[in-house]
């Protein structure tokens, strides 16, 4: 395949501006791709916004253009929370390791109770990380050979060009953690459980 597209430039860059044009966009390919996830935040917020939730709250958190997260609000935006980051892989995540005992919540998610929050996921791929409870890759389909695992490359072009496809795959992925209310008390536990030092235990 590598053979054949060189073999085949000459054909396609058959003139000196054809030739210019594309060294142009190869030096800027980082910033189309990053401007293309961009335009993925504002439709997800929106959607979230327009339904609004007693317990959860969604927001930007480390990368504010691209990444979001979905906390519980009585325990804030660092505790066991649902997350989209390095370029939309869906976390389930803790980043508060003093507030929060990081192995109690691993401990936590191996038993049969609380393992149902993992059932949330569509699957996992890496898990019980310190910060990193479970983490599935990009998993969404668009007919693509790739389907299941995309590159973030080839992911940015859907979420450009084919959104409201993404956004529906992405906000189903998501509301299985927060529109379900089991999982949700799960979470909610596993947090009042694993705070260090609470001086009272929160009830739901």
């Amino acid at each position: 395949m590598k053979n054949k597209l060189i073999s085949q430039t000459a054909e396609v860059f058959n003139s000196i501006e054809k030739w210019n044009t594309f060294n142009e966009l190869v030096n800027i390919r980082n910033d189309i791709e990053y401007n293309y996830f961009k335009k993925a935040k504002e439709p997800i917020l929106n959607y979230y916004y327009n339904k609004p939730s007693e317990k959860w709250f969604c927001e930007p958190w480390g990368d504010k253009n691209i990444d979001l997260k979905w906390y519980l609000k009585d325990f804030g935006i660092n505790s066991l929370s649902i997350a989209i980051g390095w370029r939309f892989e869906l976390h389930l995540r803790l980043d508060d390791l003093e507030t929060f005992d990081t192995e109690k919540i691993s401990e936590l998610l191996k038993t049969s109770k609380y393992g149902k929050i993992l059932t949330a996921f569509d699957r996992i791929d890496r898990q019980f990380e310190p910060n990193m409870k479970a983490m599935e890759y990009r998993n969404y389909n668009f007919g693509s050979v790739n389907d299941g695992n995309l590159f973030p490359t080839e992911l940015s072009w859907y979420i450009a060009n084919r959104t409201d496809d993404f956004l529906s795959q992405l906000t189903t992925k998501i509301d299985r953690f927060i529109s379900n209310e089991e999982i949700t008390d799960l979470i909610y536990e596993i947090n009042n459980l694993a705070k260090n030092n609470a001086s009272t235990q929160q009830k739901i």
